[in-house]
């Protein structure tokens, strides 16, 4: 059976509500499942989890874990673990252990209905809307008790509690939770990253070059002995001219540069050094630099004349 035969013995068996999601949810278990041996029901199981987690999904977040047979295997075990918990508090709420759903578009209506958001004052004009708010803060009050003690999302639990879906876990997010945060002349960032699962090693790299991009630093090399050299240099003779003067001064700084590393590593222009010097001040700027403050120094740099 390949891929395309896996996925038409699925939609035999789906609920037509889900047909839609079967692609998609054959591709993130690509290299999970084997359409040979694979049980078509743990698919479609799957697919009521995937759209729930898609709907509690981060709108800041820039990047998720690929799923893993272990972020499946600890999601599982988890709601297992939780379930005798599940079950009261549906007896609690409903008078049965059962969930009071069988789908997860009814209990996406129920939940977000216009009804159960309409003011106090109207919902005491109808006995069973009251009724109907009551239980949605019961449910949700256990949710939001549950997700403190679990670290799991309460609307994760709301739907593990009216429709048995169990909360799907990926092994890690990535967010990036609003701009930067520092005005003036630096500009800071906030990442926030959440591991959810056991990481690999593999993980661990793809988090961190996803958090270098996201911070605006390349896929390259650190600025390293040589770049912080090159720039204190410059520092200690007041900084790199703007105007008359910049060719002696370059010269000047080549000159004790090639004194100082006479092995091979010299300069053989001034130019040379020059270049290196704004490379690095370049990528720091890119960085660290506010756009307001990237524009103001070209606004001045331009009426600057250099020889």
């Amino acid at each position: 059976m390949d891929r395309k035969q896996f996925i038409e013995a699925v939609e035999a068996k789906c609920p037509e509500y889900l047909e839609s999601y079967i692609p998609k949810a054959v591709d993130m278990l690509e290299g999970i499942i084997q359409y040979e041996r694979w049980d078509i029901a743990n698919v479609i199981q799957f697919i009521p989890k995937w759209l729930v987690y898609q709907a509690d999904r981060s709108k800041d977040c820039l990047s998720e874990g690929k799923l893993t047979p272990h972020a499946l295997l600890t999601s599982d075990y988890l709601a297992e673990l939780l379930k005798p918990t599940i079950k009261v508090i549906r007896k609690t709420c409903f008078g049965s252990e059962d969930p009071p759903f069988d789908r997860l578009e009814e209990a996406k209506r129920w939940f977000h209905s216009d009804m159960l958001s309409m003011n106090k004052k109207k919902l005491r004009e109808d006995t069973e809307r009251e009724l109907e708010r009551y239980l949605w803060t019961k449910v949700t009050k256990h949710a939001d008790k549950l997700s403190k003690e679990t670290g799991l999302s309460p609307l994760s639990l709301i739907y593990y509690i009216l429709a048995d879906i169990k909360p799907l876990s990926i092994p890690y997010e990535i967010r990036m939770p609003g701009a930067g945060y520092c005005k003036g002349r630096r500009k800071c960032w906030y990442v926030a990253i959440r591991v959810n699962t056991e990481l690999s090693f593999e993980d661990l790299t793809e988090i961190y070059n996803i958090v270098k991009e996201t911070l605006g630093v390349k896929r390259g090399k650190r600025l390293n002995q040589r770049h912080l050299e090159i720039y204190t240099m410059v520092q200690e003779q007041g900084g790199a001219p703007k105007g008359r003067g910049t060719v002696a001064f370059w010269k000047l700084l080549q000159e004790q540069w090639n004194k100082r590393h006479n092995n091979g590593d010299e300069y053989t222009t001034w130019k040379g050094i020059k270049r290196a010097y704004e490379l690095i001040y370049e990528r720091l700027s890119s960085q660290y630099q506010t756009k307001e403050v990237k524009e103001d120094e070209a606004g001045r740099n331009s009426t600057e004349v250099r020889c």
